[in-house]
């Protein structure tokens, strides 16, 4: 607010009134300057006499901007505005090839050769910086007719600890593709549009009209940011052939045998994954989501999709939540855009625990089945709604990388999961205060619309 309130002063150095006016202002002004500065003298505030100039109060204000640019900004406070764009950079590793996306808050760095793989994960909110991941795994995990496959990911040759990881361990001649059933970096692209999963509109099409919704005129729609999309696809996949057997008929004196098979050829070679992450200007946020397509959708039509991880990450203890971190939330906060069939779940990291200070957290969000279900399977057909011509698309997973003052506070760890709604589903401010009346008597009913009235209630 006091730097609003001098950059209104600044509109009024060339009124002749303004030392007059500036006066009357005085209190104000040595109390703004004092509270920012430690207390600066007052005489150098006495504008009045013949010693006063001009060149006093615009040295004041070039002092303010100063101190206002230097300032560490606040991402709860700051317009989005302020912040510069998302960027992403190339980049190398101990001369191996890698991509940075960053917002200037937070950072995610990839690795791309031998395959795709997150090697960074940083806030900058705070001075150190503070890493997020402590080992490497793949980007996610995708269940095709049972067989689970990590979407890129890379492991090292020789035995590498998961305790902490060390960037000088990757190196051309310490790292290859997982050995495991493992989908191959193939290509990547970016996009300044990001995902928009209903239409909103903000403003009217002819400018003239005021604005036909009621949320802040800071929130942009879709929301502001940089989308890196990348895609995978299998390697060296043997064809899955499953035989049926349907009806079978026996006649008198087992002479005669009819027996009617069916053949499902799986063809998975024809599968692609994309991995879409979205970063958001001028906040911490980060979203990720999975795409399973088919390059021909009558060939895998009796393909099923048994599981499905969109997010997993080994992270160090001030980042994870529970009894590693010590408070109930840490530095990252994950949710995800749907209400049901997804799971968040922590868990200390298997086949680990005989390294020393190894036991420590990893997060993955999955598909998980629900109430009666047994499992969870979705067939990519063609003609079914959800998988329209062999594509399903998973729910986002929802990223907050916060700092460390919000650790033990509840109430800013709140304010920060506002924000991130506010921006990723803006109508959520414009949904109608509404009230419920039990009676349709004449008398009633009025009062109560005279009530809502009153009281700024929309909807009866």
């Amino acid at each position: 607010m006091q730097c609003i309130y001098f950059k209104k002063l600044t509109n009024n150095l060339k009124d002749q009134n303004f030392v007059t006016r500036f006066k009357k202002k005085r209190k104000k002004l040595v109390h703004c300057v004092q509270r920012f500065f430690g207390g600066i003298s007052k005489n150098f505030l006495s504008f009045g006499g013949n010693k006063m100039t001009r060149m006093r109060p615009l040295l004041l204000l070039a002092l303010f901007v100063i101190h206002c640019g230097q300032s560490v900004k606040d991402w709860l406070l700051n317009d989005i505005y302020s912040y510069p764009n998302v960027t992403l950079t190339k980049c190398k590793i101990n001369d191996l090839p890698c991509l940075e996306l960053s917002n200037g808050l937070i950072s995610r760095k990839f690795l791309i050769s031998p395959n795709f793989a997150t090697i960074e994960y940083n806030t900058h909110l705070q001075e150190p910086y503070n890493a997020g991941i402590r080992a490497i795994t793949p980007e996610g995990h995708v269940g095709l007719n049972g067989k689970t496959y990590g979407v890129g990911g890379i492991e090292f040759k020789s035995n590498i600890t998961h305790t902490y990881l060390n960037l000088s361990w990757i190196t051309a001649n310490n790292v290859q593709t997982n050995t495991s059933f493992t989908l191959q970096f193939v290509s990547y692209q970016t996009s300044t549009t990001l995902y928009k999963p209903y239409e909103f509109r903000l403003k009217k099409k002819k400018k003239k009209k005021k604005r036909t919704r009621h949320s802040p005129k800071d929130i942009p729609w879709p929301p502001l940011g940089l989308a890196l999309e990348v895609i995978f696809a299998p390697v060296n996949v043997p064809i899955d052939i499953q035989v049926v057997i349907l009806t079978f008929f026996f006649f008198f004196f087992f002479k005669q045998i009819k027996i009617n098979i069916r053949i499902h050829i799986y063809i998975v070679d024809n599968i692609r994954v994309k991995v879409r992450y979205e970063m958001l200007q001028g906040m911490p946020i980060m979203t990720k989501m999975l795409s399973v397509y088919s390059l021909n959708a009558t060939d895998t039509q009796n393909v099923w999709l048994t599981y499905m991880e969109p997010e997993m990450l080994c992270v160090n203890p001030p980042f994870s939540s529970g009894t590693w971190g010590g408070y109930p939330n840490g530095l990252l906060m994950i949710d995800t855009d749907i209400a049901h069939s997804s799971e968040i779940q922590w868990f200390t990291e298997a086949g680990q625990s005989s390294s020393p200070g190894s036991m420590q957290p990893c997060v993955r969000v999955y598909y998980a089945p629900q109430s009666e279900q047994s499992a969870w399977a979705v067939r990519l057909a063609p003609e079914l709604p959800g998988t329209e011509n062999g594509w399903f698309d998973s729910f986002r997973v929802l990223e907050v990388l916060t700092d460390s003052k919000s650790i033990g506070d509840m109430e800013r760890l709140g304010l920060a999961q506002r924000r991130m709604m506010k921006y990723l589903t803006p109508c959520v401010m414009e949904n109608p205060i509404y009230v419920e009346v039990t009676s349709v008597d004449t008398e009633i009913v009025s009062r109560m619309i005279d009530q809502c009235n009153e009281t700024g209630i929309a909807c009866l």
